[in-house]
C-alpha cells in the first residue's frame, strides 16, 4: 500500500511540475500544433505577467478580488474535517500555457495546470490531504482565481465547449484519454465537472476536476487517485466548504464590510 501510494504522491508532483514546464517550455505557434501564434500569446504572457506582479493589496482590475482576499477567501487547515491544508507553492500555479494538441482541447489543458485565457488577475491554491489510511490514495489540490468582469464567465463557457470536443490530448510531452463530463454540483453561480487519464512517467492516473463559479471568481478543484479511480469525484465537502467561505467573502465585499 505505502508503495502503490508513494507512486502517486510522485504522480501528482508530475503533475504539479506541468506548471513548470509550460512556464519554461515552447511548441505550438504557425506550425498548425494548436498554437494561436507568437503575437497572442505574447498578448496572454504579457497580461499573466501584468496580474502576477501587481500588488496583492490593491484593487484588482474590474471587480476581480485581490490576491489578499483570495487568501482570506481560501481553505485553511482545520476547516474540513479530515483533511489537511497547507498552502500551495506559487509556482505550482501557472500564468500562461503552451499549446495542446488539438487546440480544441486547450481550455482543459490550461485548467490542467490552474491557467485560462483569459488570464486569471489574481490566484492562490492549497493542497489537501486525506487523514486516515481509507483515503491516503487521494492527490487533492485546489485553486482560486478571480477575473475581470465576464472573464470567469468565459473560461466556463470555453471549459464547457472543450469538454464537448475534446476525448484526447498531449500537452507538453503527456497524453490525456478519456476526457469526459461528470456531474457538476449545483453550487455557486455555475459549475462544470470532468475527468480524465493521465499517462504520467509510465503511470495510468485517473483525474477528476469540479470548476465552479461565483461572481468573478472561479474555485477549481482537481483529485487524483490511482487506486480508486473508477469512483473518483471531488470530496463534495471540501467544494462546499470552499464555495460558502468564498460567498461569504464576496458579500462582506458587497456590502463593504471589514473582512478582518
Amino acid at each position: 500500500m505505502k508503495a502503490e501510494v508513494s507512486r502517486i504522491v510522485a504522480a501528482a508532483s508530475a503533475v504539479a511540475a506541468l506548471g513548470l514546464a509550460t512556464a519554461c517550455g515552447g511548441g505550438g505557434g504557425s506550425d498548425g500544433s494548436g498554437g494561436d501564434g507568437g503575437g497572442e500569446r505574447a498578448k496572454r504572457a504579457s497580461r499573466a505577467t501584468s496580474a502576477a506582479t501587481a500588488d496583492p493589496q490593491e484593487p484588482a482590475a474590474g471587480g476581480a478580488l485581490t490576491k489578499d482576499l483570495l487568501e482570506k477567501a481560501a481553505l485553511a487547515d482545520g476547516d474540513v474535517d479530515g483533511f489537511t491544508v497547507r498552502k500551495m507553492a506559487a509556482s505550482d500555479i501557472v500564468e500562461d500555457s503552451v499549446p495542446a494538441k488539438p487546440a480544441a482541447c486547450q481550455p482543459v489543458a490550461d485548467m490542467a495546470v490552474f491557467t485560462s485565457d483569459p488570464a486569471a488577475q489574481a490566484s492562490v491554491g492549497r493542497n489537501l490531504t486525506a487523514e486516515g489510511e481509507r483515503d491516503a490514495s487521494l492527490a487533492l489540490s485546489l485553486v482560486l482565481l478571480s477575473y475581470e468582469e465576464g472573464g470567469a464567465e468565459e473560461v466556463l463557457a470555453g471549459l464547457r465547449t472543450a469538454i464537448g470536443k475534446c476525448t484526447e490530448y498531449e500537452h507538453v510531452g503527456y497524453r490525456h484519454t478519456g476526457v469526459g463530463r461528470r456531474t457538476a454540483p449545483g453550487l455557486g453561480d455555475e459549475a462544470v465537472a470532468y475527468g480524465f487519464t493521465a499517462s504520467i512517467e509510465g503511470a495510468k492516473v485517473p483525474t477528476t476536476f469540479t470548476v465552479v463559479r461565483s461572481g468573478t471568481t472561479i474555485a477549481s478543484f482537481m483529485a487524483m487517485d490511482m487506486l480508486n479511480g473508477d469512483t473518483l469525484k471531488v470530496p463534495s465537502e471540501v467544494v462546499e466548504t470552499q464555495l460558502e467561505k468564498l460567498e461569504k467573502l464576496e458579500k462582506l465585499e458587497k456590502t463593504g464590510k471589514p473582512t478582518g
